[in-house]
């Protein structure tokens, strides 16, 4: 099935690899989209060092929190693993203030070089007036968004739990039956590679190179570190990777036919917990594959950066008006003393210029994080969920108690 690896790129650590952005609507400033196309590599190592200087990882997964010391103050002092850390979200902000220093600086210079333009009849109510009106509208979408996309998350955080909790629940019961040890272990080895199939097709596309090569690559190493069985790959490779999930919980279902025989009235209630995982393990596929609508998501994140951009705009033409009527004063008084800027309007519009760029681009964010979050480490999501260690975890959990069935200590 894979293609020749003469004609892939290396992915290097499949779990840990160079990402490629599919989308672009909120794409670092480090994707090679941006960096190349729009801003320069200076300026997207410069953002990139912002984070790396706070010592953070922009997807460290916060799992357990008390809620509680959230209603501190200290809560003010606290960015690990909020959206004060995303390089999207500073990305955005960097440039805005970026766009407001050369739009004061060149208002400035085109006020100093023209000496007819008076900087008194210059005003920005017609673009506050814009900004307003799109920022109506655009704060409805936005908070429909991110309540949509919680609901989407804590779905999917539920088909988890069941997918999971089946694994766990078809362990007990071949336990509760007196299965023998091999149908017990190989059970727990195919519930486990149901899960990781599901898991890896939905972060396969993440990674540099071919799919099929990646995909031979993970059962490798499946395969040597004894997740997997050379029958079991043979039944994984023959079908598509859309239907290896499904496939696994089927050579589960395998495992466990010779209890019709020894527990045929068991046996009804074991295949309906396979049955179960089929189901979630469906309900999860199915949200990897059916996301928000396009059009939606792109208008909503077209009028968050054009709301930015006009912001940015906006700001830098107040601030260059400020600091031109105060050099044209200076100016007609002959005076030798340096300009009175108006420094509590520069410091509010610069204020008002980070608030909104920040709660504007790190709600999208968040929105857009949510809504599908099973990605591989090191994506630079704003939030993973940890299907990955959920898998571990749960693989431990059911090698332990088949220790304890073995031991005849349950």
């Amino acid at each position: 099935m894979s293609k020749k690896p003469g004609n892939a790129k290396k992915p290097g650590d499949l779990e840990e690899g160079t990402v490629q952005e599919k989308a672009s609507l909120l794409a670092p400033l480090t994707s090679p989209e941006i960096s190349a196309r729009d801003l320069g590599g200076g300026l997207a190592r410069s953002v990139t060092n912002v984070a790396n200087v706070l010592g953070e990882d922009e997807d460290t997964c916060i799992i357990k929190y008390d809620p509680t010391n959230l209603t501190s103050l200290s809560t003010l002092c606290s960015v690990t693993g909020s959206a004060f850390v995303s390089r999207s979200v500073l990305a955005v902000v960097f440039v805005s203030i970026l766009v407001m220093s050369l739009t004061a600086f060149g208002i400035v210079k085109a006020i100093d070089h023209w000496d007819h333009i008076n900087p008194e009849s210059f005003s920005t109510e017609t673009i506050s007036s814009v900004i307003r009106s799109i920022s109506l509208a655009m704060t409805f979408l936005l908070g429909l968004f991110v309540n949509n996309a919680v609901v989407r998350w804590w779905g999917i955080v539920k088909d988890l739990e069941d997918l999971l909790g089946s694994g766990e629940k078809l362990i007990m019961m071949l336990i509760h039956v007196n299965a023998d040890r091999k149908m017990r272990e190989d059970a727990l080895r195919r519930v486990v590679i149901a899960c990781e199939m599901l898991r890896y097709n939905a972060v396969v596309g993440y990674f540099d190179g071919d799919a099929d090569l990646n995909w031979s690559k993970k059962f490798d190493s499946m395969v040597k570190a004894g997740e997997m069985t050379k029958e079991d790959r043979d039944a994984l490779e023959y079908v598509d990777p859309d239907e290896r999930c499904t496939t696994g919980w089927a050579l589960c279902s395998q495992s466990i036919r010779p209890i019709d025989d020894t527990q045929p009235r068991a046996s009804v209630h074991v295949y309906k917990v396979v049955q179960d995982g089929i189901s979630k393990s469906q309900a999860l596929a199915t949200s990897a594959m059916i996301q928000f609508p396009y059009l939606y998501t792109h208008l909503l994140a077209y009028m968050v950066h054009l709301v930015n951009v006009l912001t940015s705009l906006c700001a830098g033409v107040t601030i260059g008006i400020v600091i031109a009527r105060a050099r044209v004063a200076k100016a007609q008084a002959d005076g030798k003393a340096p300009p009175q800027v108006d420094g509590s309007a520069i410091f509010k519009e610069i204020l008002f210029l980070f608030i909104q760029v920040f709660l504007y681009q790190a709600f999208l964010g968040i929105g857009a994080a949510l809504s599908f979050p099973i990605v591989p480490k090191g994506h630079g999501a704003m939030y993973r969920l940890p299907f990955e260690e959920m898998i571990i975890s749960l693989r431990s959990k059911l090698e332990r108690l088949n220790r304890l069935a073995c031991d005849n200590k349950i």
